[in-house]
C-alpha cells in the first residue's frame, strides 16, 4: 500500500510540473495549400494539436485545403498547442466591410457573425470617445479574402490630467511603490543587470519627475533586483531595429508584439504612419527602430510584410538570445489573407544576426 501511495504522488507531482511549465517550445511548421487531412499529419507530427476548421469561400483556393492557420507558420509555441484553420471552400474575394468611425465593441460583433476575423488593435489619445475606430488595415472596400483579420487603429479617449511624476531615482523599492501605491497609474518595474549598480534601489525613471500624469498612464522604472528581492510583476526590455529586404520595390511592413496569452498588440505602422487611414510602403534598407520593448515571463517579436510572417523573435525569462526564425516572403502580389498568388517567390537578403539585444 505504501509502495502504491508513493507511485501516485510521483504521478501527481509530474502532473502538476507539467501543467505549471507547459511543454517545450516548438515551430509551427506552415500547412497552408495543404488538403486538411495532411495539414492535421504534419501538426501532430510537430507535436501540435488540430484546433477548430472554419470554412469560407475562395475560389484562389482548392477545395478543403487551408487557407490561413493561426499561430502562423514560424512561430513558437508549446508542445501540445492547438493550430486552428480557414479551410477554403472555394469562391473569393468580397470587399473588407468599413467600420471607420464605429465603436470597437460594434465592429467586433460583426466580425463575429461574418467571415472575418479581428486582428490587432492599436490606441492613441483622441478627442473622440475611447475605442471609436479611426482607421483599418486593410481600408474599406479592399477586396479580400474569407477568414483575413482586420487590423484597427482606436481612440483612447481625452487626455485627462491627474498628478505629477514623482522623484524615485535613488529610492528604495518599497519607497517607489510606496510614492506611486495612490496614483491610477500603471506601474511597471524593469529588470536590469548593469554591473556596479546598486542593488534594490531605483536607477532611472520614465517619465521624468515633475511630468503630469494622465489617468491609467504606465510609469516604469529600472532596478537591479538583489538575490532576496520578489518582485512578480518585474519586466525586462529588448532595443532594437529592422532592416526592410533588399526587394525591387516598396512594401508594407507591420510589427506585432505578443505577450504570455498569445494576444497580438500592433506596434508598427504607429498612428502618425497611417495616410488616410492606410498603412505606409517602405522602400527596401529602411531601418524600423524599437526602443524599449517590455514583457513580463515571454515575448515574440513578429515582422510581417505584405502581410505575410517575415521574421520572429522568442524571448523566455532572462536569456539573452531570443530564438529566431526567417521566412522566405514573396514581393508578388497578395491576396489578404495573406496567399501567394501564382507568382515566383523571391528569397530576401538575410538579416543581420540578432538585431535586438535585452538590456
Amino acid at each position: 500500500m505504501l509502495f502504491f501511495v508513493a507511485v501516485m504522488m510521483l504521478v501527481a507531482l509530474y502532473v502538476f510540473n507539467q501543467a505549471s511549465m507547459g511543454g517545450t517550445p516548438v515551430l509551427v511548421p506552415d500547412v497552408t495549400g495543404l488538403p486538411v487531412t495532411s495539414a492535421a499529419n504534419v501538426l501532430t507530427e510537430a507535436g501540435l494539436a488540430m484546433g477548430t476548421q472554419r470554412r469560407v469561400k475562395n475560389d484562389a483556393v482548392p477545395e478543403y485545403h487551408v487557407i490561413v492557420q493561426r499561430p502562423r507558420a514560424g512561430e513558437v509555441v508549446r508542445a501540445g498547442r492547438k493550430v486552428s484553420l480557414t479551410v477554403s471552400e472555394g469562391e473569393y474575394s468580397v470587399q473588407a466591410p468599413g467600420f471607420l468611425g464605429k465603436p470597437l465593441k460594434d465592429a467586433r460583433a460583426e466580425l463575429d457573425a461574418t467571415q472575418f476575423m479581428i486582428g490587432s488593435v492599436a490606441r492613441i489619445p483622441d478627442a473622440r470617445p475611447a475605442d471609436t475606430i479611426l482607421a483599418q488595415d486593410p481600408p474599406p472596400l479592399t477586396l479580400i479574402g474569407r477568414g483575413t483579420e482586420i487590423h484597427f487603429l482606436v481612440s483612447g479617449g481625452p487626455v485627462t490630467e491627474v498628478v505629477r511624476m514623482p522623484v524615485l531615482v535613488g529610492k528604495s523599492l518599497d519607497e517607489a511603490q510606496l510614492a506611486l501605491a495612490n496614483l491610477n497609474v500603471v506601474t511597471v518595474p524593469i529588470k536590469v543587470d548593469r554591473l556596479g549598480a546598486e542593488y534594490d534601489v531605483v536607477l532611472s525613471q520614465n517619465p521624468e519627475p515633475g511630468t503630469t500624469l494622465t489617468d491609467g498612464q504606465e510609469v516604469s522604472f529600472e532596478i537591479r533586483l538583489g538575490a532576496n528581492a520578489y518582485l512578480p510583476n518585474v519586466r525586462r526590455q529588448v532595443s532594437g531595429q529592422y532592416t526592410v529586404p533588399n526587394y525591387d520595390r516598396s512594401v508594407a511592413v507591420r510589427v506585432e508584439m505578443v505577450d504570455e496569452q498569445g494576444s497580438p498588440k500592433l506596434y508598427y505602422p504607429g498612428p502618425a504612419d497611417y495616410v488616410d487611414g492606410r498603412p505606409p510602403l517602405l522602400a527596401p534598407g529602411t531601418i524600423v527602430k524599437f526602443n524599449d520593448i517590455k514583457y513580463t515571463s515571454e515575448l515574440t517579436i513578429r515582422f510581417y510584410i505584405e502581410g505575410a510572417l517575415h521574421t520572429t523573435y522568442y524571448y523566455q525569462g532572462d536569456v539573452t538570445q531570443p530564438l529566431i526564425t526567417h521566412n522566405s516572403v514573396s514581393t508578388a502580389p497578395l491576396d489578404r489573407a495573406g496567399d501567394l498568388v501564382e507568382m515566383e517567390e523571391l528569397e530576401p537578403n538575410e538579416p543581420s544576426p540578432n538585431p535586438f539585444s535585452p538590456r
